[in-house]
């Protein structure tokens, strides 16, 4: 993405926003929730939550990601979620970076977008059964990641009890 984060001049590490690890789950399941809608899909969904992540990152920061998937309807009513998701996120604060098949023998069209405002990921991959069954989906799917920004915890939060 080419939005950058403020430097903390003191260490020269971007500045992180502070926010309670449970507020975060909250503004991720809810921008989760807002792509749904968008999709106007009416199937089901997956029932996972949003979950915590500290790897990779430095003492006392984490994210949060929410992978889910929609199915149980039609292969063209994916297929149209897929189009009103590209069509419409750009309406509502998102960059596409990519619309374009994967370069696999599945060859899944996926979207990914940055919320500008929000500084979210969201990862979306069209799972589509065939004969040769190169997805290794049993369900036509549409699937989602969805990330936040790495925030800082406050003071006194212990992200290992999270």
């Amino acid at each position: 993405m080419s939005d950058t984060a403020p430097v903390d001049s003191d260490s020269h590490e971007p500045k992180r926003l502070t926010m309670e690890p449970d507020k975060a789950r909250s503004k991720t399941k809810q921008i989760s929730s807002q792509l749904l809608d968008l999709t106007d899909l009416k199937g089901k969904v997956t029932p996972t939550g949003p979950l915590l992540t500290t790897s990779g990152q430095r003492e006392g920061n984490y994210y949060i990601r929410h992978s889910w998937s929609a199915w149980n309807v039609t292969e063209d009513q994916l297929k149209a979620a897929m189009k009103r998701l590209h069509d419409k996120l750009p309406e509502h604060g998102w960059q596409i970076d990519k619309y374009a098949r994967a370069k696999s023998k599945a060859q899944q069209l996926q979207l990914e977008a940055f919320h500008k405002k929000d500084k979210y990921l969201v990862e979306v991959e069209l799972l589509l059964r065939d004969a040769s069954n190169t997805t290794g989906s049993k369900e036509d799917i549409l699937s989602f990641a969805v990330s936040s920004p790495t925030y800082s915890a406050p003071t006194g939060v212990d992200l290992r009890s999270e």
